[in-house]
């Protein structure tokens, strides 16, 4: 009898042990399960939390801001603006409350903007309602000793329910805290299911205590659904940070990314397994060394805790940059954002978004690129309506006429590429003389650009085939500027903005006149130089049945170098005794079945010294032709002799006197040149008038 009496006592005893046991190991479970599902919230609140924070700080004018927190003005613009914002925002991100406050005393707190909802709805505080903010975080009061951002805990106001708040200082333009930015997210379902899972844990070690080892199986199917919910919350939260477009991550104060970041910030760069490796080495394809010392020494600005977040996205130099991917070489536009993260053990920590703008990035460039060629269709149209008519349907006319002569030439097989190219610049250079003398800016520089170009080529010994392509696009987008002409033309006609002189259309004196005039005012302009022309005599025939087209050409360049290279400035004119005002004179006559142009200007005349030194350089003087003044005269006809010391749009580039040499011995002519140091150069030109009929066939 006394063994079962023994054995009955002990087993009462083991049996308490064991649920004392099971009631501690259930209360472990709970601890670490509720601390982990917390953690999970807090991740999660600082995910979503941090970057709404610093992009309000960062939209809201913190002197504005204190200026309305002072006035209280509800029809102040800035007030309407920026609630309007924060409320785009505040749905964007689904966050419960998004608001900014101004301090009245320690613990009163007055509502300045609130985008948590539209004035009249639920959950909205009007400008200047105050806020008894003492029941409140305390990570509300460290951001506003501290001046950084801070995260809350799980933390229950009794007016707005549970809540995990993020908190962001205002600073005005003296760097002074003058408000804060709240932005809360609402847990209170996530507490409920923590909490029923709590009321499970507590009443099952009672339970157990009264059943023992029965209710061992159901403790443990208890642990297992507790784990479940916990990993489902867990996996909402992976996939609601996962689904956001940017790639959010934090890295360290050595730049290492650390494990918790989305799954977008992988497709953005294009790499896996992120995790432990150098932001700044993952960028290295696309910064050069220099950049990636700057980006280093702005990270390091992130352990100094006096810089406000306007600041440093300010001083961002990754804003928006090209990313360029290490291995594929693939391009794409990024934008970047940094805010500075402090744990509560007074870690540090970068908190970085990256977002692929590529697309935003080219649309932008696209309506830049139309405002553009918008703004220059304007600006040539303007040009366009200020030429006299006559002289615009001109220069229209020796445009296809010159377009004619470079097909042409382009088209000769006979001609070698060197003899091709001086050719087309030639009539390239001709082009750009007759824009830029009637007031075509826009195109003439468009086609000074492919002149110097051409000039280059024209400089080398091979030309390849990729580089005569490149001309001939050049020359095809200038010729189809012609097409616009046209319709310019039609288009003035159209609204009635023809000129009154429109009757003079078929006048070829009136036209070369006036083209000759407006080269010598446009030049002596430019130049700061003052020039008078005048016509002395000029002999209709000569333009009626004579080359009209040539002879403007050649006597449109000999003006324009008559001034640029003859005529002195005013000052010097002034210390040689001279009248300021230069004058070029010409005189166009009929002798003998012969047309004679004579142009002469009162300037300095040649210069034989300068012409010998540019003749020496492109060794074309043969020995003993030093001192040769024929010689000398004969070198300046060259191609590619040029005694000018730029290339501005009105300098010859060596061509200018080329192109007038070649265009007269065309039509069988001749030119005499007589110029004497200090007064000035006279040329004389002699055109058969039987050679009209060369023109003709040309155009």
């Amino acid at each position: 009898m006394a063994k079962p009496a023994v054995r009955t006592a002990k087993n009462p005893k083991l049996l308490f042990q064991f649920n004392i046991f099971c009631v501690l190991f259930i209360a472990v479970v709970l601890f670490v399960a509720s601390a982990a599902a917390l953690q999970q919230i807090n991740v999660f609140s600082a995910r979503l939390g941090l970057p709404v924070a610093t992009r309000t700080a960062a939209f809201v004018n913190g002197d504005r801001f204190q200026e309305l927190s002072r006035t209280l003005d509800g029809d102040d613009p800035f007030y309407e603006e920026a609630r309007l914002w924060m409320y785009d925002l505040k749905q964007e991100v689904n966050c419960i409350y998004l608001y900014t406050m101004a301090p009245v005393s320690d613990t009163v707190y007055r509502f300045i903007i609130d985008g948590s909802a539209l004035p009249g709805e639920e959950g909205f505080s009007p400008l200047g309602s105050e806020e008894d903010v003492s029941g409140y975080d305390r990570a509300f009061q460290r951001t506003m000793e501290t001046g950084s951002l801070q995260l809350s805990e799980l933390d229950y106001q009794t007016r707005w329910g549970w809540l995990i708040s993020t908190y962001a200082p205002i600073f005005n333009s003296q760097n002074e805290i003058v408000g804060i930015i709240g932005c809360d997210f609402g847990v209170m379902e996530v507490f409920r299911i923590l909490w029923t899972q709590i009321l499970r844990q507590i009443i099952l070690p009672f339970i157990i205590i009264l059943a023992g080892i029965v209710l061992y199986f159901p403790m443990v199917r208890g642990i297992n659904r507790l784990t479940r919910d916990l990993r489902a919350e867990r996996d909402e939260i992976t996939t609601m940070k996962d689904s956001l477009k940017a790639g959010i991550f934090l890295m360290d104060e050595d730049q290492i990314i650390q494990p918790q970041y989305s799954r977008s910030l992988e497709t953005v760069l294009e790499e896996s397994a992120l995790q432990g490796r150098n932001f700044i080495d993952l960028l290295g394809s696309s910064l050069s060394e220099k950049e990636q010392e700057s980006l280093t020494k702005y990270f390091k600005i992130f352990r100094k805790s006096n810089f406000r977040q306007e600041m440093l996205d300010d001083m961002n130099p990754l804003a928006e940059f090209t990313y360029t991917h290490g291995k594929s070489g693939k391009e794409k536009t990024l934008r970047c954002t940094f805010a500075p993260v402090e744990r509560e053990k007074g870690e540090k920590f970068i908190l970085g978004s990256i977002e692929n703008v590529t697309a935003e990035a080219e649309l932008r460039q696209q309506l830049a690129d139309t405002e553009s060629r918008q703004q220059q269709e304007m600006r040539s149209l303007f040009e366009i309506i200020h030429v006299d008519p006559v002289i615009f349907a001109d220069f229209v006319e020796d445009l296809e006429y010159e377009f004619g002569r470079i097909n042409e030439t382009m088209k000769d097989a006979s001609l070698s590429t060197q003899d091709a190219m001086e050719l087309v610049f030639q009539s390239v250079h001709a082009i750009k003389s007759n824009a830029l003398i009637i007031g075509l800016d826009g195109f003439g520089a468009k086609v000074h650009e492919l002149e110097s170009d051409l000039k280059k080529l024209r400089e080398q010994k091979n030309i390849s085939l990729e580089e005569l392509l490149h001309i001939t696009v050049e020359i095809e987008k200038i010729m189809r500027e012609n097409d616009r002409f046209r319709a310019s033309i039609d288009k003035i006609r159209s609204f009635n903005l023809q000129s009154s002189r429109t009757g003079k259309e078929r006048d070829p004196e009136h036209v070369l006149v006036e083209t000759l005039l407006k080269a010598s005012q446009r030049v002596s302009a430019d130049l700061e130089k003052k020039v008078r022309f005048e016509v002395r005599e000029l002999d209709p025939l000569a333009l009626e049945q004579g080359p009209r087209r040539i002879i403007k050409e050649v006597l449109l360049q000999l003006v324009r170098n008559s001034v640029y290279h003859g005529i002195e400035a005013p000052r010097e004119r002034r210390s040689a005794g001279k009248d300021e005002e230069g004058l070029i004179g010409l005189s166009i006559l009929v002798r003998d079945d012969k047309i004679h142009i004579k142009l002469q200007d009162d300037g300095q005349g040649l210069n034989f010294d300068h012409i010998r030194q540019k003749a020496e350089e492109l060794h074309i003087l043969k020995e003993g032709q030093e001192e040769d003044k024929d010689a000398l005269l004969r070198a300046i006809f060259v191609p590619g002799f040029s005694t000018a010391s730029g290339s501005g749009f009105h300098a010859g580039r060596g061509v200018g006197l080329n192109l007038v040499q070649d265009r007269i011995r065309g039509l069988r002519g001749s030119i005499k040149l007589r110029t004497t140091p200090g007064k000035g150069t006279i040329f004389n030109i002699y055109i058969p008038l039987d050679q009209e009929y060369l023109e003709d066939k040309i155009s």
